[in-house]
C-alpha cells in the first residue's frame, strides 16, 4: 500500500500537469487570437472569393437538368396518351418555378463582386433564353386544358422540344462561364 505521503505527492505532481496542461492551451489559444488579428483581412477571404460564383454556376446546372427532367416527363405523359390534368399541370408548374429560380440564380451570379463585362453580357444572353424557357413552359401550361390537349399535342410537344433545347443551351452556357472564371 501506498503511504498518504506518496499519494499527496501523486496528487501534487496531477495538479502541476494539469496546470501546465491549462497554461499550454490557453497559450495556445491566446497566439491563435493575436495571429488571427494581425493577419489582413483580405488573406482570410480570398480562398472564398470563387467558391460562390462557382457554386452559383453549380445550382445553374443543377436547376436546368431538373427542368429539362420534368419536361422529359412531361413529353413522356403527353405521348402515352394518359388525360390526368392535375399531374401535368403540377410538372408545369413545377417548371415554372424552376425557371423563376433560374433568373433568381443569374441575378444572383451577376452581382457577385468582380463580375467583367463579358461576363454579364453572357449573363444577359441566358436570361433571353431563360424568359424564352418560361413562354414556352406558360405556353404549355395554357395548352393543358383538359378539354383540348388533343387539340393542341402537337404544341404541347412542340414547348417541350424548346424546353429541353433552351436547357441544353443553358448548361453549356452555365459550363462556359465555369471555364471563364
Amino acid at each position: 500500500m501506498r503511504s498518504n505521503r506518496d499519494q499527496r505527492g501523486g496528487e501534487t505532481e496531477i495538479k502541476e500537469i494539469l496546470r501546465e496542461m491549462r497554461r499550454n492551451l490557453f497559450s495556445s489559444i491566446f497566439s491563435g487570437i493575436v495571429v488571427a488579428a494581425l493577419v489582413p483581412a483580405s488573406l482570410w477571404a480570398a480562398p472564398n472569393s470563387v467558391a460562390p460564383s462557382n457554386q452559383i454556376l453549380s445550382q445553374i446546372t443543377e436547376q436546368t437538368y431538373q427542368l429539362q427532367s420534368q419536361a422529359d416527363r412531361l413529353e413522356r405523359y403527353l405521348r402515352s396518351g394518359a388525360h390526368d390534368s392535375v399531374y401535368a399541370s403540377g410538372l408545369t408548374f413545377d417548371m415554372a418555378e424552376g425557371t423563376l429560380k433560374l433568373a433568381t440564380l443569374l441575378d444572383e451570379f451577376v452581382s457577385q463582386p468582380g463580375t467583367v463585362n463579358e461576363t454579364r453580357q453572357q449573363v444577359d444572353r441566358m436570361k433571353v433564353t431563360v424568359a424564352e424557357l418560361e413562354a414556352f413552359v406558360g405556353g404549355a401550361a395554357q395548352d393543358l386544358d383538359a378539354h383540348s390537349t388533343a387539340l393542341h399535342l402537337g404544341n404541347m410537344l412542340a414547348s417541350v422540344s424548346n424546353i429541353m433545347d433552351r436547357g441544353n443551351m443553358l448548361r453549356t452556357a452555365a459550363r462556359n462561364l465555369a471555364v471563364t472564371n
